[in-house]
């Protein structure tokens, strides 16, 4: 997404498998376009921050804008005033890229796979005019394209059939392919060439797309009005040392979590679980997502950190341990082969399988109603494995998979483990909530 100051620029990419694929969506960006825009790159759902990170070059945090939380807002505020919105909302119709761009109001540059394909690149952009939600289709920009003949009989049949101008062209190119695996991209902190690649991409963005008319097409978004937004109410007080493992193994943390911990008194504390031996003073601490599978060898052989972890948790300290943060709890995983003992703070071993478990949004409610986080709670989940056995949950799911059984959560001590990333935007009483009880238990 680039953000003009007029308004706002959305670049969707159709699919996912082409070799540019989540690189190029990103990367529509020069020199002389930094100075002239103010310049972010969101997503639609959940992607490797760590490449719009990079891709950024600001130092700036990357946000996911899921959409499953705005529905429920949209329709409040009349956004979409049509009859059949639940029917939209319910198949999922609104929870794309195409939704968020009508909820903003602006333009579209969308992105095609060429690979293969001819004229009937055509019927796919006359498909996407089609579809609900109807966007403002302002250009095309066709990719993994192999020929000087195919890009002019693409380029012609979409603009006589379609109207809709095509804006620039990238030529097939294996060598910027970006590695994917079982939970999609291999992060940035894995891959020593990710830095050269978005490099290499930006060039070929600069020679092959008309960046000119991309910026025209960005400034003809309308104003976006804004509501009087009040300033984030922020925790006063002495702050508290909260730890968050945060290292190649765990990568996947919402910027907005980290926030909001902050803004609740949190002093956050980063650890590397792959690296550190001993753990500082803490009053709680937080286990995002990641890839611990990929790297249980090393986890598993970082015995003191391991066993501190155990000690501290089992003495009470106040964890809330999300999707790999469970995996690492555990007693053992099986990955690939490979058998590594973890912590062993929770009962149970973890197994991989080839497909996902659990992979959508979920939503759910405590089983106790006096629990200190109340539902309805929405979160996601994406994850391959399973905790054998399954503890009783802590969360009644009504939709999604979590532990199984229609549960989700679990908790041992003062410790909060599950499959379910929580987002601080849609669950604002999350983090509050977690630094009140920490503070209960200091």
């Amino acid at each position: 997404m680039i953000i003009s100051k007029k308004g706002v620029f959305i670049l969707i990419l159709l699919l996912a498998c082409l070799s540019v694929s989540r690189a190029a969506k990103l990367m529509l960006y020069d020199e002389s376009a930094l100075e002239e825009f103010s310049v972010r790159k969101d997503t639609a759902g959940s992607i490797s921050g760590e490449f719009n990170n990079l891709i950024d070059g600001t130092g700036r945090f990357s946000y996911e804008k899921e959409l499953w939380r705005e529905i429920k807002n949209a329709k409040e505020e009349g956004v979409y005033e049509t009859p059949d919105l639940r029917k939209f909302a319910i198949e999922g119709i609104y929870y794309s890229t195409a939704g968020l761009a009508g909820l903003l109001k602006c333009p579209v540059l969308l992105s095609i796979n060429g690979a293969g394909m001819n004229r009937g690149v055509a019927a796919l952009v006359l498909g996407q005019m089609m579809m609900e939600p109807k966007v403002n289709l302002g250009g095309v920009v066709l990719s993994r394209v192999r020929s000087p003949r195919q890009e002019s009989k693409m380029i012609q049949a979409i603009e006589h059939h379609t109207g809709v101008p095509v804006l620039g062209v990238l030529p097939d190119d294996p060598k910027m392919a970006v590695t994917e695996r079982h939970l999609g991209l291999v992060p940035v902190s894995e891959d020593p060439k990710a830095e050269q690649r978005v490099a290499k991409a930006a060039s070929l963005v600069n020679k092959n797309l008309d960046l000119q008319k991309i910026r025209i097409l960005a400034q003809s978004a309308p104003a976006l009005s804004l509501p009087n937004l009040q300033p984030k109410k922020k925790a006063t007080g002495p702050r508290l040392p909260v730890g968050v493992i945060r290292d190649q193994a765990f990568t996947f943390y919402y910027p907005e979590n980290l926030e909001a911990l902050e803004d609740s008194g949190a002093e956050l504390i980063f650890l590397d679980a792959l690296k550190d031996q001993t753990i500082p003073p803490l009053a709680g601490l937080y286990i995002g997502g990641g890839f611990p599978e990929s790297f249980l060898p090393e986890l598993s052989a970082n015995t003191s950190f391991k066993t501190e972890l155990k000690n501290r948790l089992t003495a009470g300290l106040p964890c809330w341990a999300e999707c790999g943060g469970l995996i690492y709890l555990a007693e053992r995983a099986y990955f690939e082969g490979q058998e590594a003992d973890l912590v062993g703070f929770l009962a149970g071993e973890i197994s991989f399988y080839k497909k996902p478990v659990g992979y959508g949004y979920l939503e759910m409610e405590p089983f106790d109603k006096n629990f200190w986080l109340q539902g309805p709670i929405k979160g996601h989940e994406f994850h391959y494995s399973k905790l054998d056995p399954a503890p009783k949950g802590l969360f009644k799911l009504k939709r999604g998979v979590g532990l199984g059984a229609s549960q989700d959560g679990m908790q041992i001590k003062n410790c909060f483990a599950g499959y379910t990333h929580l987002h601080a935007l849609a669950v604002p009483d999350w983090a509050p909530g977690f630094m009140n009880f920490i503070r209960s238990q200091a």
